[in-house]
């Protein structure tokens, strides 16, 4: 794969939706409960706890970098905030089909939504130039692991079928809305999320 620098890549945005993954600050925004990710040891290399779940930036800050853009990509849900380069929709919690997902969270097609209210914002040749990642899944997955322990495989594979399907209609949602180049980040093994791991006690190994 060749490698090129940011200076020699056109200016472009980026677009982020999904979960906490890419979450830049947006659920502060829609509750009024006491966040852990506000807090230490969030934001750590920074000193700057705001909103995001890691120790600073997110996958989407080290690409926007990469781009070019000279800023870390803003929490669309922020009021004021410079949207010119592009903007995160993902919330903490969300998921793909809505099952659980809480009222102070959106769902992706919730947040598709927010983007073509906010569409005016950039010009369309722009939009088609721009980059848009998604990271979403991991809440659909685990909660039906929750729900419905004794699925067969069959209802498991109609299940990953349904979500596959909402996923593909809010990518086309966004295809409509002048988006072309897309990263659909994959889910990670769900039993080596430390909520997974913490739940059932494995300490450093996953939960099989």
């Amino acid at each position: 794969m060749g490698i090129v620098s940011g200076q020699n890549i056109p200016s472009v945005a980026l677009f982020a939706f999904g979960d906490s993954n890419f979450d830049a600050g947006n659920r502060k925004y829609l509750t009024s409960a006491t966040l852990a990710q506000n807090f230490w040891p969030y934001g750590k290399s920074r000193d700057d706890p705001n909103g995001k779940f890691s120790d600073g930036k997110i996958a989407p800050d080290f690409i926007a970098k990469f781009m070019g853009i000279p800023h870390d990509i803003p929490p669309a849900l922020k009021p004021d905030a410079d949207v010119s380069r592009g903007a995160s929709f993902a919330v903490d919690y969300a998921s793909i089909l809505g099952n659980g997902t809480p009222k102070d969270s959106l769902t992706l097609n919730q947040q598709v939504r927010k983007f073509s209210q906010m569409i005016s914002n950039w010009k369309e040749d722009y939009i088609a130039k721009s980059l848009f990642m998604i990271s979403i899944g991991m809440e659909d997955y685990y909660n039906f692991t929750k729900t419905t322990p004794e699925a067969d495989a069959s209802a498991q594979q109609a299940f990953v079928i349904s979500v596959i399907n909402r996923l593909k209609y809010n990518i086309e949602m966004l295809y409509s809305s002048g988006a072309s180049k897309f990263v659909v980040h994959n889910v990670a093994p769900l039993g080596c999320l430390p909520i997974v791991r913490q739940e059932f006690n494995t300490g450093n190994e996953c939960y099989e």
